[in-house]
């Protein structure tokens, strides 16, 4: 009875332990995904302002989207990140499926940036 005992205590530990690094890994993958989400989104949003600024020479028109486009983009690739881990933590999917969604991720707010290009800003 008490090797039972001891058999459960060890393989209730064991889960502890596992679940604990489980977490900690997602975490780490979150804040990767973020941090190069944002870098990404700044360096885009720098240009797309640019682009504004030097065909409309309106400073305010520039001045507004540096400040709205980041934010928004980041929301977004905060909650795909957020999407991501949850489903890998339901083991949905798996380490390398789960680094490959949020690229796709920045290919699509690639194809947004361009697409702000051939749209006309002012008229």
């Amino acid at each position: 009875m008490s090797d039972k005992l001891e058999t459960s205590k060890e393989n209730k530990t064991k889960y502890k332990i596992d679940d604990l690094k489980r977490f900690m890994e997602t975490r780490k993958m979150f804040l990767i995904v973020l941090v190069f989400s944002q870098l990404w989104v700044s360096v885009l949003s720098f240009i797309t302002t640019q682009f504004v600024y030097i065909n409309t020479l309106d400073c305010e028109a520039a001045t507004i989207l540096a400040r709205v486009i980041p934010v928004a983009f980041f929301l977004v690739h905060a909650l795909n990140a957020a999407f991501i881990i949850y489903l890998y933590e339901k083991k949905h999917i798996n380490n390398k499926l789960a680094f490959f969604l949020p690229l796709t991720n920045l290919i699509v707010s690639g194809i947004v940036f361009a697409l702000l290009y051939v749209i006309p800003m002012c008229s």
